[in-house]
Parts: C-alpha cells; structure tokens; sequence
C-alpha cells in the first residue's frame, strides 16, 4: 500500500496556521507526542503535555492558541 505524504507547508496552506521552522518537513501519518516518529503530526493544547512536547519526535506538532 502506498502512503500518501505531504509537505507540511501544504498542510498549512489546506489547514491554516503558520510555520514555524522546516516547512518542507514531510508528513505521513498522526500520532500522540509520545509515540510520533519523524515522518508524524502531533498535536498539543495543553499545558500539561509540555514535557512530552519538549521529547517528542514528531517531525512537526499542532500548537492550541491561546
């Protein structure tokens, strides 16, 4: 099965938001902060996920607005 893969600058321009980094970081799948690979999204809206936030691998992580 061929996974499909975006850069994550396509996702932002889809999606919304902004970059703040790699924009040409390339995306396959989602996954939590402690389980992301680097090829992987996450996902963080709370302050208390900070320190899975600061060890995680994902490639490129989704930040909640205040």
């Amino acid at each position: 099965m061929k996974r499909t893969v975006y850069r994550l600058e396509e996702i932002v321009q889809r999606f919304g938001g902004r970059v703040l980094g790699n924009a040409e970081v390339l995306i396959a799948q989602i996954a939590t902060l402690d389980s992301a690979k680097a090829y992987q999204i996450a996902f963080a809206a709370n302050s208390k996920y900070r320190a899975q936030l600061n060890a995680t691998n994902a490639g490129a992580v989704i930040l909640g607005v205040a």
